[in-house]
């Protein structure tokens, strides 16, 4: 007989042994989707993943680069270029080659790699330079102290200096690989940086009302971005947040209207054609070659190689069909499936049963309201944290799911009672029913438990919270930052044991969930959150919070 040995995640070195040591798995990484690729290089770290950057095809690039070379400070803010993180791309990518580095150099979007360059070298004509400060009487003085502590080289009439020396080495070799393959491009781009380094040197630290030439640059390359993600499903953190914040200022007219507002109208008309089906379950579509265009032994070492990443946790394992499926704000899912009728959900939501309702009449009527679902979920994953953090795909499905039912619910009562849950679908996108159900949960639930939660600091007899506290608190409870909240201040200070503390600052945050006293036992088991889909729920919320005050 056998005996059952414990199965161990294998090593980054035993990972890129097995796939690099099987000529099928090396092919199949060019197959694989950018997500799933960008995942399997994070892993590996990108200082030691130069061998699978050199598979790496042009559309992979790219895709991988949007997600990777763009960071926020915190959750919601604007995202920025990070000029570092591409420098440390430069060295992953010299790994394979100087001419490979000069081909991707000169493929990828001109201005992107402008806009690096610019942030990373100091780009001087010296005798224009020379000749301006000449005519105005100036000095040299900036030069000189860029060239003090930054070293350079000499390119034709440039000189390029380094505004990051760490980066120097990897970005010098790569300019010099593109200039002896593609001197006419590295020529553009040095006039383009040179212009740009221009002003930078004119700076002398006053405020400017206009943008700057290498912040127009940045908004150009972020704009084409922003287009080539939209056009996949992506929903941006600027226009997640327009969205939520417009639900607040909406009037009754505005939702009860069947227009979509901008935003939700604006997704819909630059989302791309539909993409193709998903093979992993992880969300990940749009892949450089789907499977149904490969042949029989290139779909096999794609499938063996994704459940090598599977087994290595680099990718999840497709969840049961049961579940919600959503990819994470990387890509729209076509596949977002209702939760059944099954032993996980014995009593399906509304919502639910109208798409299966809907499902036996038009196919496509459905297809659109699990597009709309998509839209939402994004919009939750980019514009509202859960807990301090971003949101996940399934949770940020579950919450769509859960406003959009409220929506449904009050979009009824306000009906015809006769109408049913099929019938509104009909008439209404989920998008139209999730404002009608988000302006609820944040007047009947968020805001109720805000002025509660202000109530119990007003009237607290311990002293420790004076005035000044109460003004460095207020900002905080305002955002609804619970997890900040939750530190700061002790329940016993409030007079409230830690499960009845823990489930008020649950309602404060912007998607509020039901917790502790509030929580529904008899949820499923693999509920990620329990959000607030149904009227019964807001009037248990209001209860507790009465109860509260009273106490």
């Amino acid at each position: 007989m056998s005996k059952l040995t414990r199965y161990t995640v294998p090593s980054t070195a035993q990972l890129l042994h097995h796939i690099f040591d099987r000529p099928q798995l090396v092919a199949a990484v060019r197959d694989l989707h950018p997500v799933a690729l960008g995942k399997l290089i994070e892993h590996v770290g990108l200082e030691d993943a130069g061998e699978l950057v050199a598979l790496a095809s042009l559309p992979q690039l790219e895709r991988i680069f949007d997600d990777d070379l763009w960071r926020a400070g915190r959750q919601g803010d604007a995202e920025h270029f990070d000029a570092q993180r591409f420098a440390l791309w430069l060295g992953a990518l010299l790994e394979a080659g100087e001419s490979f580095v000069a081909k991707r150099l000169a493929e990828l979007p001109r201005d992107l790699v402008t806009l690096a360059v610019h942030r990373l070298l100091l780009v001087i004509d010296i005798e224009a330079l020379a000749m301006q400060a000449s005519e105005s009487g100036e000095d040299f003085e900036p030069i000189d102290k860029a060239l003090e502590d930054n070293v350079f080289e000499e390119w034709d009439e440039f000189r390029l200096i380094a505004r990051d020396n760490q980066a120097w080495d990897s970005v010098l070799a790569a300019l010099l690989s593109l200039d002896r393959d593609y001197s006419e491009d590295l020529r553009d781009i040095l006039e383009h940086c040179c212009a740009m380094s221009a002003q930078y040197i004119e700076d002398n630290g006053g405020l400017y009302e206009v943008l700057t030439a290498e912040e127009s640059l940045e908004d150009d390359v972020a704009g084409e971005r922003q287009d080539r993600r939209a056009a996949v499903g992506f929903v941006s953190s600027t226009d997640a947040q327009s969205f939520l914040a417009g639900i607040a200022v909406a009037t009754p007219a505005d939702l009860a209207s069947d227009t979509r507002d901008p935003v939700a109208h604006a997704y819909f008309r630059e989302l791309g054609p539909e993409l193709p089906a998903d093979p992993t379950g992880n969300g990940l579509h749009g892949a450089a070659a789907s499977t149904q265009r490969m042949g029989l032994a290139s779909h096999n070492a794609h499938t063996q190689l994704l459940r090598l990443l599977q087994g290595a946790e680099i990718l999840q394992k497709p969840e049961p069909r049961r579940r919600h499926r959503l990819g994470t704000n990387a890509a729209r899912d076509t596949n977002v499936l209702p939760r059944g009728t099954g032993s996980d959900r014995p009593t399906p939501l509304p919502f639910e049963r109208g798409l299966v309702a809907l499902a036996g009449e038009t196919a496509a009527l459905v297809a659109q309201r699990k597009e709309e679902l998509s839209f939402l979920a994004n919009v939750l994953i980019s514009g509202c944290s859960l807990g301090g953090r971003r949101m996940r795909p399934i949770e940020a499905l579950e919450a769509a799911v859960a406003a959009t039912n409220l929506g449904l619910e009050l979009a009824v009562s306000e009906l015809d009672p006769t109408h049913g849950p099929a019938e509104v679908l009909q008439r209404k996108g989920a998008d139209r029913l999730f404002r009608v159900g988000w302006r609820a949960l944040q007047e009947q639930v968020v805001e109720s438990a805000r002025a509660t939660l202000r109530a119990l600091l007003d009237h607290d007899t311990t002293g420790e919270i004076d005035a000044a506290e109460r003004l460095r608190i207020e900002p905080l409870l305002a955002a609804g930052a619970s997890d900040v909240l939750r530190l700061d201040l002790r329940a016993v200070q409030l007079g409230l044991d830690q499960d009845t503390f823990v489930a008020l600052l649950a309602l404060i945050e912007t998607c509020p969930t039901l917790t502790g006293p509030l929580a529904d036992h008899e949820a499923p088991a693999h509920a990620h959150a329990a959000f607030i889909a149904h009227r019964t729920q807001i009037g248990r919320a209001q209860r507790f919070l009465q109860g509260l005050l009273r106490a």
